[in-house]
């Protein structure tokens, strides 16, 4: 099956399981938004996609392959870190070779793979420049470049966009998603942000207490929440206690709380 499964996930650490008996399908080409409160269980369950933490059950299956015991650097993915690890010692054009550098490719092909992701990424010209003299949006771009220089089958961003200022955010939210869509790559984003989820993701995720409480499109989650929890979540809410008989009809009780 094309696409990313996760079948019956769990993370153990002594007797407190942050993420809990996940289930998840991601078509491919899909962009996911991982969303909710911290201590969640997204980031433990992205780092487990990555071959960051070891699963204490359950498999990850990419494209028919059960990725599950493969370290990390043989899961064809790339990633991009909440602090983003760029090599401050480096120019933005070795920053994103190095992974290329690393596998092998020679100075041709590293030299044409860097121009095409400076394009890509609107900083043709830039392979010179100091990192250090890159601006907050600059550097996120460089290092979604670096990540996708070996042309990965999966995407993954753990809270990208959490360090730029509001405006840049939402400018970036808009980019990573023209470019996610033009790439046609399987995306998957952590974020505790409602509105950048619900501004990017093809389908998102709310977690809570290590387990997924729905997952939908965006629309479906705002207006189809699976829970109370989820609606307080997504949004500005009014909460009102109400009875449903066995014919479907809803009965509200109080007032709004």
């Amino acid at each position: 099956m094309s696409g990313l499964n996760i079948n019956a996930i769990t993370k153990k650490f002594g007797n407190f399981a942050a993420v809990d008996n996940v289930q998840l399908n991601v078509p491919h080409g899909t962009f996911v938004c991982l969303l909710g409160p911290s201590g969640c269980g997204k980031t433990t369950l992205l780092r487990m996609i990555a071959g960051l933490e070891e699963p204490s059950s359950g498999a990850i299956v990419l494209d028919g392959e059960d990725i599950t015991p493969l370290p990390t650097h043989k899961r064809n993915l790339g990633m991009v870190f909440q602090s983003l690890a760029l090599f401050p010692h480096l120019s933005v054009g070795d920053n994103i070779s190095y992974a290329l550098r690393i596998r092998g490719a020679s100075r041709e092909e590293q030299k044409k793979r860097v121009d095409e992701l400076l394009t890509l990424i609107h900083l043709a010209g830039f392979a010179d420049r100091p990192v250090a003299k890159l601006s907050g949006g600059q550097r996120q771009r460089v290092a979604i470049a670096r990540a996708l220089a070996l042309s990965p089958k999966l995407f993954l961003l753990d809270e990208p966009l959490s360090a730029l200022d509001a405006k840049l955010r939402e400018a970036m939210q808009v980019e990573l998603r023209q470019l996610q869509q033009r790439l046609g790559i399987t995306t998957i984003v952590v974020t505790h942000d409602q509105r950048e989820a619900m501004t990017m993701a093809d389908l998102v995720v709310v977690m809570g207490h290590g387990k997924i409480l729905q997952a939908a499109p965006p629309i479906e989650i705002y207006r189809k929440p699976a829970d109370a929890f989820v609606a307080d979540f997504i949004g500005i809410t009014n909460l009102l206690p109400a009875e449903v008989d066995s014919a479907g009809r809803t009965t509200i009780l109080g007032t709004a709380i």
